[in-house]
């Protein structure tokens, strides 16, 4: 069960970045006193940074994704060519502490390296 909660995580962050990349029309006119007309909206790929949460998740604040998750997310989304810029996390003093409600001792910067290879650690 476990496994198909991961792959719709991977999924569903996979779809998140294209339908961030490819854009949406926004009406700004919608809203009273703007005067920016009606347009496409898009984060360039190149420039998409998506932030996680690490080990504080515990109290329902935040999602937790797995750095292997995000990893192979972003593997699926480079093979298409059609990856992200990267990963950042909240916060380094959670590196390396035991998850709430879990026993597993959670490292963001080696395991998202391993997939964006950003630095020799």
């Amino acid at each position: 069960k476990a496994n198909n909660i991961f792959k719709k995580i991977i999924t569903n962050l996979k779809g998140w970045v294209e339908n961030i990349t490819n854009g949406w029309i926004v009406n700004f006119s919608d809203y009273s006193g703007c005067d920016i007309p009606t347009q496409m909206v898009k984060v360039d790929r190149n420039k998409l940074v998506i932030g996680l949460a690490n080990g504080w998740t515990g109290g329902g604040k935040a999602i937790l994704i797995w750095p292997e998750d995000a990893g192979n997310a972003y593997l699926k989304l480079k093979q298409k060519n059609k990856e992200l810029k990267g990963y950042m996390f909240w916060n380094i003093a959670n590196e390396g502490k035991v998850v709430p409600g879990t026993n597993i001792t959670l490292w963001m910067t080696p395991i998202l390296n391993q997939y964006l290879r950003v630095r020799d650690i």
